[in-house]
């Protein structure tokens, strides 16, 4: 998979039929395996051809207890969080461990202002 990634982002003429099949088959899942082996550039232009954000990729979960943390390896953020959890309570403890790209898309999604200071 990574190798017909590489290939893909390599040769502008097979992304129309790769981005076609991949998208079909794989759906997000691609970006993550892109995102490990291609560079910055390259990673958003294949996000742009599959129609996607080039994003970091943001899961939220109901839990029983607030968690939030950020995957070393691919920098995807888990939310576990209970249901009704106020939005400034998660992005004061997101603050402590997402870095600041992917904790402003979490802002966003939350639809609270990433600044600071959080009151």
């Amino acid at each position: 998979m990574r190798a017909v990634i590489r290939e893909a982002a390599q040769r502008p003429s097979l992304a129309p039929t790769f981005v076609d099949d991949i998208q079909q088959l794989y759906g997000h899942g691609v970006l993550r395996v892109a995102r490990s082996v291609l560079p910055e550039g390259p990673y958003r232009e294949l996000a742009e051809k599959l129609g996607m954000p080039p994003s970091w990729p943001i899961i939220v979960a109901d839990y029983d207890r607030l968690v939030v943390t950020c995957s070393p390896r691919d920098r995807t953020v888990y939310v576990l969080r209970p249901p009704g959890e106020d939005p400034k309570a998660i992005l004061k403890v997101a603050r402590l461990v997402v870095p600041e790209g992917p904790y402003g898309e979490l802002a966003d999604q939350l639809g609270v202002p990433a600044s600071w200071p959080m009151r």
